[in-house]
């Protein structure tokens, strides 16, 4: 029996947890944890970001549960690797990527409310949940679907991540 060190135990889940392909697989890792790993810079926000990244991208054709990614998702996460490597660590959010609900007011993505409805329009600001968000140094990643304007009456046709076969509101 090979004995590991915690170091090279933890290196090796985050490895699995990066490397892992299969959607239905659930080899993750709490919030926390990846926030103690990126602080002591044993993997980057670059590369947990793109990891969310190709996840969705891959699988959210089937799953639809995002309305938008973040164009810029990249480029903040390379920011905060650089703000970590400075030392300025702000706390467990600092380069995790995070999404958010479609009714978050956000400066860089439009806000749609989980509405096709046309001409209606919010403004691109950050709403303070956003902003504090931005603040802890979370990288925000895209905004999720939901039920038009949170009223509930019609789900939105996002699919259950670990059975595809059955819609979220099934759970």
């Amino acid at each position: 029996m090979i004995s590991l060190s915690r170091h090279q135990a933890r290196r090796r889940l985050v490895t699995s947890y990066l490397d892992t392909e299969a959607c239905g697989r659930r080899s993750h890792l709490l919030a926390w944890e990846l926030a103690h790993l990126l602080q002591s810079r044993r993997v980057s926000s670059v590369e947990l970001t793109e990891r969310m990244l190709t996840k969705i991208y891959k699988h959210d054709g089937t799953i639809r549960s995002f309305v938008r990614v973040a164009d810029n998702a990249r480029a903040t996460a390379e920011e905060v690797d650089k703000e970590i490597k400075r030392g300025m660590y702000k706390g467990y959010l600092h380069g995790i990527p995070i999404a958010i609900k479609d009714n978050y007011l956000t400066a860089d993505m439009p806000t749609r409310a989980g509405t096709t409805a046309p001409d209606i329009s919010f403004p691109l600001i950050d709403a303070a949940a956003v902003t504090r968000l931005r603040q802890s140094g979370a990288v925000l990643i895209g905004k999720t679907n939901m039920h038009e304007f949170a009223w509930g009456n019609v789900t939105p046709p996002t699919r259950n991540p670990w059975d595809i076969e059955r819609s979220a509101k099934e759970l």
